[in-house]
């Protein structure tokens, strides 16, 4: 498989899983933007980038995409999918807006279909959750979103959610007194800062 050099690229500015996944299209503001999720193999790299999977899960499911190409295609559907319905529904929120009916519906026949996978164990440390998924499945890769997304939607602070103004991006404001603007002062802050400094400088100079 060909390596998208793009996800090496991509910006982890979301401050949670789930909204990290969301912002794998490059700018959300423009009706086609560029997608870096393109492919399974995209979808392996990336969860592997955001710590979702260690190296060598992601070799197995590599493996597992490369010789069941008619599931891992599927899958890939169906994990953009589900981007999507986390998409609409943290921008509700990031905007203030109720959540509709058919969001929330989409929303709960995953977590039905996912949370049947789910379960508690013993650990060292007292009991963790753990997904019973076979380890070549794919569904490793998406089930620890969506659980994120669950916790987040439920016992995250709803008005730390925010919509960068410049690209888009959701992003959940971590910062002590909430008053982060962009997804990161490094990019589409200073770019909008830049561009603000330019208009100003040359209206005087007119």
């Amino acid at each position: 498989m060909v390596k998208n050099l793009n996800i090496e690229k991509i910006r982890f500015d979301g401050g949670k899983l789930c909204l990290n996944y969301i912002n794998t299209i490059h700018n959300r503001l423009v009706e086609q933007g560029k997608d870096y999720l393109q492919s399974t193999n995209d979808l392996i790299h990336w969860s592997f980038r955001a710590k979702v999977i260690d190296s060598d899960t992601m070799k197995t499911l590599k493996q597992n995409a490369l010789g069941e190409t008619d599931k891992s295609d599927a899958f890939f559907v169906e994990a953009i999918n589900l981007r999507e319905i986390l998409y609409t529904l943290f921008l509700c929120i990031a905007r203030d807006k109720r959540i509709s009916d058919r969001n929330l519906d989409d929303f709960n026949n995953l977590l039905s279909l996912y949370f049947s996978h789910l379960k508690i164990i013993h650990s060292s440390t007292g009991y963790r959750e753990e997904w019973n998924y076979p380890p070549d499945s794919l569904y490793l890769i998406s089930a620890p979103i969506l659980k994120d997304a669950y916790d987040l939607l439920l016992y995250g602070k709803q008005n730390r959610i925010r919509e960068c103004p410049n690209c888009g991006w959701l992003f959940y404001d971590s910062s002590k007194n909430g008053s982060r603007r962009w997804c990161s002062m490094t990019t589409c802050g200073s770019n909008v800062k830049a561009l603000s400094w330019y208009h100003k400088h040359k209206t005087t100079d007119i």
